[in-house]
């Protein structure tokens, strides 16, 4: 009689399988056992998960009697061979040998201790798990691996990491996933509460026995100390799946293992927030794997947070761009991720009670990013206050941040082992501290053996460095020093900071693996900087203000640092002294040393000359080169940048990607008065470069080549209301081509088909001539200084003044664009107009039929005199001029892929100054009126793209120190 637990998706008669070993029970045969069609085979347990409870009530198998006798004879179309009959005969001696169930005494009562025992072993005892599991499988492989390998030398897994980044979720899947693959399991969650009661540690035991033993012998366990010699004992003989949920004390551990390990067939997982916990493993016999708890993706975060805000992993239609910006603020903590969906839950499907949906998860979002700077800070505060409480005496702290307490330990010459963070600023000292200053000494820091984070601001010390062995965190400013003491270096040393100092020379002593941080700028005497492939894993470099070294030096320096991620060589105007070359670019020979490959964020701001090969460097997301006054063009930088600043270089004339497939998240080019080309933005070209054939049904602006005009900008190429004096342009943006002429009446120039003496027009599409076809529609208007003067704050408030609002609105279609640069009308008694000539490529989506409305939007200060249209017509062979059909194929046009500028259905903003900006601009209030809800304008997703992602460029927004703190 078998007794089996079969998996819901396995036949009646599927495989079976003991501890050691398994019955394939096919369908039974009317002539015994023996004689069965299939005979019985044994299998692999290793193969299946099912349980086998063997009940003897004949004593036949062994020697194959009775009804296990094999009758080979008599069988029609028999398939016994020789080779069948032995390995049956072979697998029923082994079911002989296999333990279990011996039928005696009463039926009744045996059925009874029959059912008794299945129901032991079907107890599964699932621990309860989260409602949406997100990235568990891949989170479990590798301690999957590890359970099922008996050759591991740890029997002890630990998973660490902070709070709410799915330990227990990951160990609870674990558990439910693998228990049934062992002869017991326990699973004891909470353990750092349920210590803390009253026999809390005896309590634990005593489950953490019964789940192992089944409940036998823990009855007269009085202690803890006896409890954890049971412990003991039963993991020598069971193999059991053991997890130990919350540990915060290695106290707990010492109760539930215990301290001396003998070879065990169990397997215990642990989850901790404590990171040191393999350093309590190594002082006991006990081994221990460290699994660091692994934090969700963006697109696991984003499942997680739908999840619980929708239901399913699918955002709700017009959530999807708000949800994942508010998932990766989560910085993939699943727990995080649960409380704010579960806040924000929403089941609205009328489109009223959805809009107000959004408009509540817009504002989460920008209360999350407003109280991101106080929350660090409270955070800090407390931390601070815990510290405090340890002990009353300074020196019995595991840090000291308080200057008074600093000061009077060095000066005492006091120190302790427990002390672990030190800080002192000198200038921070209250009165009367320093009025009689003493010489303090290096001893004092010496005594502190655990010491690893150390903060000195202009303090000067005497004595020697040699005990710094555990010194992980150097931060030291203003200092004398012209070499930094090799003591300092040391092997656990992760971050150095040396700023502010009278360093001259700088040289690691001794390989160090460890460090990954190095700060030395404004050290102005800083002349010679060596041996920096010592460093083999530095990640940041910052050199700023180190005026007396030379970029070339530094580069031939760190050429061999493969993992490089930000070099800072701002502000080092005096570091290039060499003389120039006529090489390849014009570019001096000494200065074609490449950047290292692993560059990611490159900072060379102020610098006299910078430029040096960058287009090795297919990781860089930052570039910086503001404050570059000779800098004149960068060609092909690298499609990777995300960040670009070149603010206020004022030589700068075109800027080129090594694809047109770039996708800047953050652009700044402040008061780049000579740009004239930013590839995939915009490209200004002198009317004089251009022939007629560029210019098509244009052509007749050819005679106003060499006419004058004043250009303006929008606020953002050239900083302010600078003014300055050009030939007659052409501007390609959007696929739109623009021109301004100067001082001319409208009537002189070809007549538009539809005029209005106001800012606005409609007109409906006319059939084509036969074998015509639309190719676009021109616009023109002319506008002037309306008189008003103007102040100071009045001039920062209107810089960006002209804007066309081109729609139609039989298919439901709106552009407003506002061109990168435009004219200034003069300003004279005689009041002459500005006209602004420009084409829209949009043949392709007007139809005979459409109405089409045109608008000229002026701000403040100006006022239009008038507008006009006129549709262009070509043949169906006629080409676009070449150099305008050249420069579409890199752009994104109005009339094609533009939806990165939608605000909403079918309603576009092509702005460039905006484009970049993380605030919705008030323009569009003015330029939408009622047609587009304020709520559709808050979700432009251009003008939030920054809020989701913190700029790299940050920290260094005022030349500070970002790692400061």
């Amino acid at each position: 009689m078998l007794t089996t637990r079969l998996k819901k998706n396995r036949k009646k008669h599927g495989d079976v399988s003991s501890g050691r070993g398994g019955i394939r029970n096919q369908r039974k045969h009317p002539r015994g056992h023996g004689n069965a069609k299939y005979c019985t085979t044994i299998e692999s347990s290793s193969t299946s998960s099912i349980r086998v409870t063997l009940v003897w009530l004949v004593c036949d198998v062994r020697n194959q009697r009775q009804s296990f006798a094999i009758n080979v004879e008599g069988v029609e179309g028999s398939k016994w061979t020789e080779y069948n009959v032995n390995r049956w005969k072979a697998a029923l001696a082994e079911v002989a040998d296999l333990t279990g169930m011996v039928f005696s005494g009463s039926e009744t009562e045996f059925i009874a201790e029959i059912v008794d025992t299945v129901n032991r072993k079907l107890d599964m005892k699932l621990v309860s798990t989260p409602a949406h599991l997100i990235g568990m499988d891949t989170r479990a492989v590798g301690i999957n691996t590890w359970l099922k390998n008996e050759q591991s030398v740890a029997n002890v897994l630990a998973i660490c990491g902070m709070g709410g980044s799915g330990k227990t979720t990951l160990a609870q899947f674990i558990y439910n996933s693998n228990r049934q693959n062992f002869e017991s399991s326990s699973y004891l969650e909470e353990i750092g509460k349920h210590s803390k009661q009253y026999d809390g540690l005896l309590g634990l035991q005593k489950q953490l026995l019964t789940d192992i033993l089944g409940g036998k012998n823990i009855a007269s366990i009085s202690s803890v100390s006896a409890g954890t010699r049971k412990v003991e004992e039963a993991l020598q003989v069971k193999r059991a799946l053991i997890i130990l949920d919350d540990i915060d004390e290695h106290d707990q551990l010492d109760a539930l293992l215990g301290t001396r390990a003998s070879r065990t067939p169990s397997k215990i997982i642990i989850t901790t927030r404590l990171l040191d916990i393999h350093a309590w493993f190594r002082s006991i016999s006990w081994r221990c794997e460290v699994q660091k708890s692994e934090l969700l993706n963006d697109h696991e975060s984003l499942d997680l947070l739908s999840c619980h805000a929708f239901g399913s992993k699918i955002p709700m239609e017009g959530f999807k761009d708000l949800a994942f910006q508010l998932a990766q603020y989560c910085g993939g903590n699943p727990l995080a991720l649960k409380v704010l969906g579960s806040s924000l839950f929403s089941d609205a499907e009328e489109p009223r009670e959805k809009n107000s949906m959004i408009d509540v998860w817009r504002s989460t979002l920008n209360s999350l990013n407003s109280m991101k700077g106080d929350l660090d800070c409270k955070i800090q505060e407390m931390a601070r206050n815990i510290v405090l409480k340890e002990s009353r005496d300074p020196a019995a702290r595991s840090r000291v941040s308080q200057n008074d307490e600093s000061y009077r330990l060095l000066r005492n010459g006091e120190g302790s082992k427990t002390i672990e963070g030190f800080s002192l600023n000198m200038q921070k000292l209250g009165e009367g501290m320093t009025s009689n200053p003493s010489t303090l000494e290096t001893d004092s820091l010496a005594k502190m053996d655990k010491l690893k984070l150390l903060k000195l601001e202009h303090v000067e010390l005497n004595g020697s460095y040699n005990n710094f062995s555990e010194l992980r965190w150097l931060y030291w400013t203003n200092f004398r020093l012209k070499e930094i003491p090799s003591g300092l270096f040391g092997s656990n040393l992760v971050a150095m900071h040396m700023s502010y100092g009278w360093l001259e020379n700088f040289e690691p002593p001794m390989v160090l693996n460890s460090l990954k941080i190095l700060n030395l700028k404004w050290s102005f005497k800083l002349v010679s900087v060596h041996h920096l492939s010592r460093l083999p894993n530095l990640e940041t470099l910052i050199l700023s203000y180190c005026f007396r070294l030379s970029l070339t030096h530094v580069l031939e320096t760190i050429r061999g640092l493969k993992k490089l991620s930000l070099l800072d060589f701002g502000g080092c105007n005096q570091s290039w002294k060499v003389g120039l070359c006529t090489t390849v670019g014009g570019m001096p020979e000494s200065l074609l040393v490449p950047f290292p490959d692993s560059l990611k964020l490159l900072f060379l701001y102020r610098c006299s000359n910078p430029l040096t090969p960058l287009t090795n460097l297919k990781m860089l997301r930052v570039l910086d080169v503001s404050s570059c006054p000779n800098i004149k063009s960068l060609l092909c930088l690298p499609s990777t940048l995300e960040e670009l600043c070149t603010s206020w270089c004022s030589s700068l004339k075109k800027i080129t990607f090594d694809s047109a497939g770039f996708r800047l998240r953050k652009f700044e080019y402040l008061d780049c008065a000579n740009l004239c080309e930013i590839q995939g933005l915009f490209k200004l070209v002198p009317l004089e470069r251009l022939d007629e054939e560029d210019l098509g049904h244009m052509k007749w602006i050819k005679a106003y080549q060499h006419h004058g005009l004043t250009l303006i900008d929008d606020g953002v190429l050239r900083y302010g209301w600078d003014v300055h004096g050009w030939h007659i342009q052409v501007l390609y943006e959007y696929g739109i081509r623009s021109t301004y002429l100067p001082g001319i009446r409208i009537q002189s120039m070809p007549t538009p088909k539809y005029m209005s003496s106001s800012a606005s027009l409609s007109f409906r599409v006319p059939s084509c001539p036969e074998k015509f076809k639309i190719r676009g529609l021109d616009v023109t208007s002319s506008y002037r200084r309306s008189g008003i003067s103007f102040s100071a704050s009045y001039k920062d408030k209107y810089t960006q003044a002209l804007f066309a609002k081109v729609s139609n609105t039989s298919k439901g279609l709106t552009w407003m664009y506002n061109p990168v640069i435009y004219a200034d009308p003069e300003d004279g008694r005689d009041k002459k107009d500005a006209v602004w000539l420009s084409y829209w490529p949009i043949g392709n989506i007007l139809d005979a039929g459409d109405e089409i409305n045109v608008s000229i939007i002026v701000g403040d200060g100006w006022m239009v005199s008038s507008c006009g249209a006129s549709l262009v017509f070509i043949d169906d062979g006629e080409e676009e001029p070449k150099y305008y059909k050249d420069y579409k194929k890199e752009e994104e046009i109005i009339g094609g892929d533009v939806s990165e500028f939608e605000l909403t259905t079918g309603a576009y903003y092509l702005c460039r100054r905006d484009y970049f900006k993380s605030t919705t601009p008030d323009w569009l209030n003015m330029l939408v009126g009622d047609t587009i809800p304020r709520k559709d304008l808050h979700g432009w997703r251009k003008s939030h793209q920054n809020d989701s992602k913190t700029s790299y460029m940050e920290p260094f927004a005022y030349r500070d120190d970002p790692y400061s703190d």
